[in-house]
């Protein structure tokens, strides 16, 4: 159930705990972050290891809504990734590129929709979670740190994007259409990976509730590309909560004009109090004959109270050249008015 509540909030209000600002009649305000910052260590076979700081998906936003009558209301959220474990310079975005130095600041947009909800479900339009995030991405990619080993397909969020979803009683829909920005006033992706820029694209999610303790999820992703063969994702994901326990399994695939890059694995984790536990282990099979990469990963989380948790985060990834591991010790806080 707490999953249909994240994803139901496509439209802009639920995914994240908040105590509600009256700015008018009938309408509501808040204003929200997340500092999430690790001493990271990373190292490869063959070489030293190399000790750092790391942001680990910091963010700000704002989200309103307001009641527009007749069961209809207003919807809208914005949300940028700051700099959060050293000073940052962004650069400037100039036409066909950017100068830019690195990620960050008031000019990187994480989402940025606004839409209407009403008994018809909801509509927004702008930058915001993938629907094949929405229903099968989370469940593959729980942790949101070093764990993206089985997440393969689809996007994390995807830009000029109109989405619809809505509840059908245990069943969930998600159904976004990109729609590419080419010519003389095209959309330069400046910020970060190409997150659907410069081509159209659609995906359909669904996830169904097997009463309350099962969830199943599937989801399909097509990129039209303007100049190579259009690209295409696949998952599924199903997860089964037994008391304190929470065990899934999940598969997925992306189709390219380099061949097939598949990858299946699972997640097993438990609560003991106010700490938690979650293990996973992720294969992939790349294309060009590479052969299959295993990867492996352990997450400990400690909530302290109040929107503050403690964790470790560590993952080893057996290749088929030298192996990788990356270990991560960060305090994150989650905060709102």
């Amino acid at each position: 159930m707490k999953k249909k509540l994240i994803a139901t909030a496509v439209a802009g209000a639920l995914a994240l705990p908040a105590v509600n600002v009256v700015a008018e009649e009938h309408t509501t305000f808040r204003v929200y972050a997340r500092i999430n910052n690790a001493l990271a260590y990373n190292k490869t076979d063959g070489t030293s290891g190399i000790w750092g700081f790391q942001n680990v998906s910091s963010r700000w936003g704002i989200q309103g809504s307001s009641d527009l009558g007749n069961g209809l209301t207003a919807v809208g959220r914005y949300e940028w990734f700051p700099f959060t474990n050293r000073e940052g310079n962004r650069g400037l975005i100039s036409s066909g590129g950017t100068t830019a130095n690195s990620r960050g600041g008031s000019n990187d947009t994480r989402l940025g929709f606004v839409g209407l909800t009403g008994g018809f479900g909801s509509i927004t339009v702008g930058n915001q979670w993938s629907a094949f995030y929405n229903t099968v991405g989370s469940l593959i990619d729980p942790t949101a740190t070093v764990a993206t080993q089985g997440y393969i397909s689809g996007y994390y969020r995807t830009s000029n994007t109109v989405k619809y979803a809505n509840t059908f009683g245990p069943v969930y829909v998600d159904l976004d259409v990109r729609i590419s920005n080419t010519g003389p006033n095209a959309d330069n992706e400046a910020l970060g990976n190409n997150n659907g820029e410069d081509v159209d694209g659609s995906a359909l999610g669904i996830s169904f509730n097997v009463g309350e303790n099962f969830t199943i999820a599937a989801a399909y992703d097509v990129d039209k590309r303007q100049n190579t063969q259009d690209v295409k994702a696949s998952g599924i994901a199903g997860k089964g909560q037994f008391g304190n326990w929470s065990a899934t399994l999940y598969w997925n695939r992306v189709d390219t004009a380099a061949g097939n890059n598949d990858g299946i694995g699972f997640w097993i984790g438990g609560g003991f109090g106010k700490t938690s536990i979650l293990f996973g282990y992720g294969d992939q099979d790349p294309p060009g004959g590479a052969g299959s990469q295993n990867s492996f990963t352990l997450n400990a989380t400690h909530n302290m109270g109040a929107g503050f948790r403690v964790y470790y985060e560590g993952r080893v990834n057996d290749l088929n050249g030298p192996d990788t591991q990356t270990h991560l010790l960060g305090m994150r806080y989650d905060f709102s008015s």
